[in-house]
C-alpha cells in the first residue's frame, strides 16, 4: 500500500511539473528597468486616475472601429461599380492595422530609431497598394473576392516590408541588432496570422458538430491556447518585458472572441457550462500558483514581521537602499568563494539609462542604477547602454542598510535574502500582469462582442 501511495505521489508530482513547464507566466520576470518605472508610475499616479484610465484605454480604438463600421454599404448584387464605400472602409481598416503593427515595431525595437512621421510613410502606401491590388483582382476575377483577407495577407506583408526597408534600410544595414528585432517581430506577425486562420477553422468545425460532440471539441480550446502561448513565448525569448502584452493580447483576445462565438452558436447548455468550468478552473490554478510563488519568500517576510502582501513594497526598499553596499568588489578568488554559501551567488547589474520614457505610460529619471539581480542572455533589459557584472559583498553578514520605512528593517536581512526577495518580487509582478491582462480581455471582449449584436 505504501508503494502505491509513493507511486501516486510521484505521478502527481510529475504531472504538476509538466503542467508548470508549459505555463509561460511562471517562467519570466520583470527587468529592473521596468520594475523601477512601475514604482515611479505608482508613486506619481493616483488610484482614481489609474482606475479611470483602465476602462478608457480601449475607448479610442473602439470609437475608430465604430466610425468605420458606421459607413453605409451598397448591396453586393450591384457589382463592383457600386462598391466604393466598401473599399474606403477596407483601406482605412488596413491602414489602422498596418500602422498599429509599425507602432509595435517602434516600441519593440528602439534601436530601429523609427520616427512617427516615418511610420506613416510606411503604413499609408502599404494600405493603399494592398487594397488597390484587391480591387484589381475583384474587377478582373470576381466580386466579391472570396477569402480576400487570406489572399491579401502575403502581398500586404510584402508591401509593408518593402516600405520599411525603403525608410530604414540604411540604418538597418549599419545596425544588425535592429535587423534581428524586425525579423523576430515579422515572425511574431506570422504567428498572429496563423492564429486567426486556425480559429476560423475551429469555428467552422465547431458550428458543424452535433450537440453531443461540441462539449468534447470545446476541451481542445485550452490545449490550443497553451500551445499558442508557448510558441509566442519562444519567439519572444529574452524579451520578458514584452511577453505579457504580446502573448495575452494575441492569444487571449482571439480565445475570448472564439468562446463568445461558441457560446452563441452552441446547440446545448452543456457546451457553455464546459467552457465556463474550464475557464474558472484555469483561473483557480493561476491563483494557487500566485499563492505558492509569494509563499516562497514567507520566511524572509516573517523575519521582517511583515505580511506577504508587503512583498512589492519591501522589494522597492531593497532596490532603493542596496546600492550603498553593492558597490563593494571582490579582490581575490578566496573572498569570492567565501562570499556565498549554498547555490549560485547573485550578481550586480550596473544600468545606465539614457531615456526617461521607458514605456508609453511610464517615465523614470535618466541615470545609473546598480542593483542585485541575475542577468543572463534570456533577460530583457530594454534600452540598456552598459551592463557590468560583479559579485556581492565580501561575506554573507547582514548588510547595514538605511530603511525607508520604520517598519521595514532591511538590516535584518542577509545579502542572499535581499536577492531572493527582489527576484521573487520581479517574478510575482510578471505573473500578476499576465493574470490581470487575461481577466481584462476575458471581460472586455465578450462585452464588446455582445454589444455589437444589439439591434440585430
Amino acid at each position: 500500500m505504501a508503494g502505491v501511495n509513493e507511486r501516486m505521489q510521484k505521478l502527481v508530482a510529475r504531472m504538476i511539473h509538466r503542467w508548470e513547464a508549459v505555463q509561460v507566466e511562471l517562467h519570466g520576470h520583470y527587468s529592473i528597468e521596468r520594475f523601477t518605472a512601475l514604482s515611479e508610475y505608482s508613486r506619481s499616479t493616483g488610484f482614481w486616475r489609474a482606475l479611470v484610465i483602465l476602462p478608457l484605454t480601449p475607448l479610442p480604438s473602439l470609437i475608430v472601429v465604430a466610425l468605420i463600421d458606421a459607413m453605409p454599404l451598397e448591396s453586393i448584387d450591384k457589382g463592383v461599380a457600386h462598391s466604393g464605400t466598401s473599399w474606403v472602409r477596407a483601406t482605412l481598416t488596413c491602414f489602422i492595422y498596418t500602422h498599429c503593427a509599425i507602432e509595435q515595431i517602434r516600441l519593440y525595437s528602439p534601436s530601429l530609431k523609427l520616427q512617427p512621421v516615418a511610420a506613416l510613410s510606411i503604413s499609408i502606401p502599404a494600405a493603399l497598394l494592398t487594397n488597390l491590388l484587391a480591387f484589381g483582382l475583384s474587377v478582373f476575377v470576381c466580386y466579391p473576392l472570396p477569402f480576400v483577407t487570406v489572399m491579401m495577407s502575403f502581398p500586404w506583408l510584402g508591401f509593408t516590408t518593402f516600405f520599411l526597408l525603403r525608410v530604414c534600410g540604411a540604418h538597418m544595414r549599419a545596425n544588425p541588432e535592429a535587423v534581428k528585432d524586425v525579423v523576430r517581430f515579422a515572425t511574431v506577425g506570422g504567428a498572429q496570422i496563423t492564429i486567426v486562420l486556425i480559429y476560423a477553422v475551429f469555428n467552422t468545425i465547431f458550428t458543424n458538430l452535433s450537440p453531443t460532440y461540441q462539449p468534447l471539441f470545446a476541451l481542445l480550446i485550452p490545449v490550443f491556447k497553451v500551445v499558442q502561448k508557448n510558441v509566442l513565448s519562444r519567439l519572444l525569448s529574452g524579451r520578458d518585458d514584452t511577453k505579457p502584452q504580446v502573448v495575452i493580447l494575441n492569444v487571449e483576445i482571439f480565445n475570448a472572441l472564439f468562446i463568445s462565438t461558441c457560446m452563441q452558436n452552441a446547440q446545448s447548455i452543456g457546451t457553455s457550462i464546459t467552457l465556463i468550468v474550464v475557464d474558472l478552473l484555469v483561473a483557480a490554478i493561476s491563483l494557487v500558483d500566485l499563492y505558492r510563488m509569494v509563499n516562497d519568500v514567507k520566511k524572509v517576510m516573517d523575519k521582517l514581521k511583515l505580511g506577504s502582501n508587503a512583498l512589492i513594497m519591501t522589494a522597492e526598499r531593497v532596490l532603493e537602499s542596496y546600492p550603498a553596499t553593492a558597490n563593494r568588489r571582490f579582490t581575490s578568488s578566496r573572498q569570492r568563494s567565501n562570499a556565498w554559501t549554498g547555490g549560485s551567488p547573485p550578481r550586480v547589474a550596473t544600468i545606465s539609462l539614457k531615456k526617461k520614457k521607458v514605456l508609453p505610460t511610464m517615465r523614470m529619471e535618466a541615470g545609473e542604477y546598480e542593483i542585485p539581480i541575475p542577468i543572463s542572455q534570456s533577460t530583457s533589459v530594454g534600452d540598456v547602454s552598459t551592463l557590468s557584472l560583479a559579485r556581492l559583498g565580501s561575506n554573507d553578514a547582514p548588510a547595514e542598510l538605511p530603511s525607508a520605512s520604520p517598519t521595514i528593517g532591511l538590516s535584518l536581512l542577509t545579502n542572499r535574502e535581499h536577492y531572493l526577495l527582489l527576484k521573487k518580487a520581479l517574478q510575482v509582478l510578471f505573473f500578476t500582469e499576465f493574470m490581470i491582462l487575461v481577466e481584462f480581455t476575458e471581460v472586455l471582449v465578450p462585452v464588446i462582442y455582445g454589444s455589437s449584436w444589439i439591434g440585430y
